[in-house]
């Protein structure tokens, strides 16, 4: 049987080790292949495809995207964080390169306001 982890952060969103040392382990545990899906980043993808090429572990592209959605239950506005998961995107894309430097504009202006 072959495994596949299809949920994997490494440390450039919140996960413990880098895209090397991830597809380390995933090849020491026996994975075949891992979908990589960085919070609001695509950064990671092409060193996870380095490194699975290397280690010969499947690397599938992906992206977990922050989403709000605002509803109304019983009358009351509710305010909902959701976490979408995408599998097989296209790393390449400049929609995905828009969207990242969206995410990382305004989390930098949030920031400023906190600070």
């Amino acid at each position: 049987m072959k495994y596949v982890a299809t949920h994997v952060h490494s440390d450039y969103s919140d996960g413990l080790y880098s895209p090397k040392g991830t597809v380390e382990l995933a090849k020491k545990k026996g994975v075949y292949a891992l979908a990589v899906t960085e919070h609001d980043s695509i950064k990671s993808i092409d060193e996870f495809l380095k490194y699975g090429e290397e280690k010969k572990v499947g690397i599938i592209p992906g992206i977990e995207i922050s989403v709000v959605y605002g509803g109304l239950l019983k009358n009351k506005k509710h305010i909902f964080n959701i976490h979408l998961v995408g599998l097989g995107i296209d790393s390449k894309s400049a929609d995905f390169t828009r969207y990242e430097k969206s995410v990382n504009e305004s989390r930098y202006k949030r920031n400023k306001k906190i600070i």
